[in-house]
């Protein structure tokens, strides 16, 4: 006899990470082949889930046996099985409804099937769901649905597998990520209803499907796994579940009860008291920035369900505000890769990189020396904003400015900077690109240079410029008259009109040193960017003030590495406080980017900072940690493992904190080559997964520029990981 045939809808968004297993799943049960298609319903993904099908499933869609619909719009959760109706098989009897990272055991689908041809009334039929990342725990099996509750109760929400959750039964709801549904259903009552867009839909159709005396049956052989991490509070830090959540309980009002009969003002009291607690939970799980956007969202869905607002509603409109740690040239190129897909996705994107400024290198370290070691490095901030300027104005006149160089053509000079100041026409000699700068940018040249001259003369310095970096000096000596690099930072964004802020950890000067595990000394910043040595840094330390050359002969006088290190930290400064600007920017933040680049130089002098890690911690934020690609002298032999176990460390102020992984990082990205080499950091899978991270995305990023990522790419990843309505704490 054959088989019911059953359709099933995968409801796909950004998930290409899981999508091949998830598919993969359905076209292994243990179910006739004649008896079932594949429609996968894609909401205009944007993280390359549509061309990873494409690829994986190439045999499978030509013959029809899948069946992809490539939509150019989010039609939301419900409004994807009301897409696949249209191209669903005419003798369809049942659809398995079912999100994209859910993987079905090998007989669910065909004991979902033996349940629902038991009775008629079996409209939908549900299994048990336990989480793809622990196994052993219950996701839920269903929920309670009464008139008096204003969200469903869940059943077996992240309990284990009781003997209670042994029997087949009858529920008023099934989970909706796995659930068969009758034709039934839709030819008696209809089928969803994709004004709700998020949430609410699978109650309102079960809910209906009750009222016309249906059953519904849970089914505990019916087995499947589901790549979320629900049940958790922290969902009242998430304007988009606050926003959908509220706005969809009072449409639920709306659609199913007559308006000021009994049921009506049962469910609205219970509405109005969840409501009320949900500010309790709001308080909690909001840090103070964002609480304050969350309640504004929680308040605009419940006046919009009172409205009766449908469908989509972009709560994103005043701009994503991404956060990204920057250290080195992999880093700031990241930005671009965000631009890019800004640009091309029409996302409203308000980019900012924190970085610290205490390089001190070359022409940095020269000018800081110039300036009595009293500024920061300018460089790093000088190269954020260089190639935020090139981005957004390649063919500009202020790429002068930025790249010109002492050693360049047009300046055969490489002697004392003041001795050329002398020459009353420098403006033009100098900077021969001057008259072609805007008003403010000669204004601030003019500024810079004026400064510079006046310290010289009137403390009878000199500065030897041997392939000085221009804009260097620029920065110095204005951070140096106005005492504030922040200051700098905004008079060149300004003048420019580049609208990405670039903010420091700290406004404190710092300098850095090192100490390798052969006990060799790295005296500063320079030294540590260039250690090329075969033994590992083993740790990096922070002064307010250059090492002394008494400081280096003590050092020099010691024995054994405990010695050594217990030196280095007597001399060390307290690690400096955290800025303003960069407390603010990450409390407002949706996603924290920590880039990758040089660790040791660039970015554990920032994650150092005191009053970061408590800020991130507390931010509801999604965090990105990005693995470098190849190993570098600062890390030899670093797997991906270390990278993000070490990066903890520095961000709990080497040990001095407690925090742990999950609070401080949710996604990994990290390269997994196609091809094997030395020269790659190595994944070490095993290690990671004990890390408790939420996602591990592990593929081929490097671009085509060996070494490097492909930024676009893995922009594309964050921002769809980001945006999808199946997120962890939605």
């Amino acid at each position: 006899m054959k088989k019911p045939f059953v359709s099933i809808v995968v409801a796909s968004y950004n998930r290409k990470y899981i999508i091949n297993e998830s598919i993969q799943s359905i076209l292994s049960q243990n179910y006739p082949e004649d008896s079932f298609e594949v429609i996968v319903v894609d909401n205009n993904s944007n993280d390359g889930t549509v061309s990873e099908i494409k690829k994986i499933f190439s045999r499978e869609i030509d013959n029809k046996k899948i069946k992809l619909l490539d939509l150019k719009l989010n039609s939301g959760s419900s409004g994807s099985y009301i897409e696949a109706l249209k191209v669903i098989h005419e003798d369809w009897k049942y659809m398995l409804k079912m999100d994209e990272d859910v993987v079905l055991d090998k007989d669910c689908v065909a004991e979902l099937v033996n349940e629902a041809e038991k009775s008629e009334k079996h409209t939908f039929v549900g299994g048990k769901v336990f989480y793809f990342q622990n196994k052993n725990t219950l996701h839920a099996i269903g929920a309670d649905l009464k008139p008096y509750y204003a969200i469903a109760k869940g059943i077996g929400v992240n309990e284990t597998n009781h003997e209670k959750f042994s029997e087949a039964r009858t529920l008023d709801a099934l989970n909706g990520c796995m659930v068969l549904i009758s034709r039934k259903i839709e030819k008696e009552i209809g089928w969803f209803d994709k004004d709700y867009f998020l949430y609410y839909d699978d109650h309102d159709l079960m809910y209906r499907s009750i009222k016309a005396k249906n059953i519904h049956r849970f089914t505990p052989k019916a087995i499947g796994y589901h790549d979320t991490k629900t049940g958790s509070k922290n969902k009242y830090a998430n304007k988009q579940w606050l926003y959908y959540s509220t706005r969809g309980s009072l449409l639920f009002l709306k659609k199913n009860f007559k308006s000021f009969s009994v049921g009506w003002f049962l469910y609205l009291l219970a509405h109005n008291l969840k409501f009320t607690a949900g500010l309790f939970f709001l308080f909690f799980h909001s840090n103070y920035h964002n609480f304050l956007i969350n309640l504004r969202y929680f308040f605009k869905g419940y006046l919009h369900g009172i409205q009766g607002k449908k469908g989509f509603y972009d709560i994103n409109q005043n701009g994503l505000n991404v956060v990204v740690f920057s250290g080195g040239r992999g880093s700031i190129n990241l930005c671009d890769g965000l631009r890019e897909f800004s640009k091309v996705n029409d996302v409203n994107l308000n980019l900012t990189n924190i970085i610290n400024a205490y390089d001190d290198g070359l022409s940095t370290g020269a000018i800081r020396a110039f300036f009595d070691y009293k500024i920061l490095g300018p460089s790093d901030l000088r190269k954020v904003q260089e190639t935020q300027y090139e981005f957004y104005y390649p063919e500009g006149e202020g790429l002068d400015f930025f790249k010109s160089r002492t050693s360049c053509d047009f300046l055969d000079f490489k002697n004392d900077i003041s001795k050329l100041l002398d020459n009353q026409n420098y403006k033009s000699k100098f900077f021969p690109y001057y008259q072609k700068m805007n008003y403010q940018m000669q204004e601030i040249i003019s500024d810079s240079l004026s400064h510079f001259k006046k310290i010289s003369e009137e403390q009878n310095k000199s500065l030897e410029i041997q392939d000085f970096a221009l804009s260097n000096i620029i920065y110095g000596s204005l951070e140096h008259k106005y005492g504030d690099i922040k200051k700098v930072e905004l008079m060149v964004r300004d003048a420019f009109n580049l609208p990405n802020e670039v903010f420091l950890n700290s406004s404190e000067a710092g300098y850095l040193f090192g100490l390798t595990e052969d006990g060799k000394l790295l005296k500063d910043e320079s030294e540590i960017v260039g250690y090329e040595g075969k033994t590992p840094i083993f740790e990096i330390f922070y002064k307010t003030y250059p090492l002394s050359e008494e400081e280096e002969k003590q050092f020099e006088s010691l024995t054994g590495l405990i010695k050594k290190k217990q030196f280095l930290e007597n001399i060390s400064s307290p690690f400096p406080d955290l800025s303003q600007d960069t407390a603010l920017a990450v409390r407002k933040a949706d996603i924290i980017i920590y880039g990758p680049g040089t660790q040791y130089s660039s970015l554990y002098p920032t994650y150092w900072t005191k009053g970061l890690t408590e800020e991130i911690s507390k931010s509801s934020a999604q965090k990105f940690f990005i693995t470098n690609i190849d190993h570098d002298n600062e890390t030899p032999e670093f797997t991906a493992a270390d990278q993000i176990k070490q990066a903890r460390f520095y961000l709990n102020q080497k040990g001095k904190l407690n925090f742990q992984v999950p609070e401080l990082f949710d996604v990994i990205i990290s390269n997994s080559p196609s091809k094997q080499d030395s020269r790659y950091i190595r994944l070490n899978m095993s290690e990671l997964y004990q890390l408790d991270l939420k996602e591990i995305l592990a593929e081929d990023f490097e671009s085509i520029d060996s070494g490097k990522h492909d930024n676009l790419k893995i922009s594309s990843l964050i921002m769809g990981a980001n945006s999808s309505k199946w997120r962890s704490d939605s």
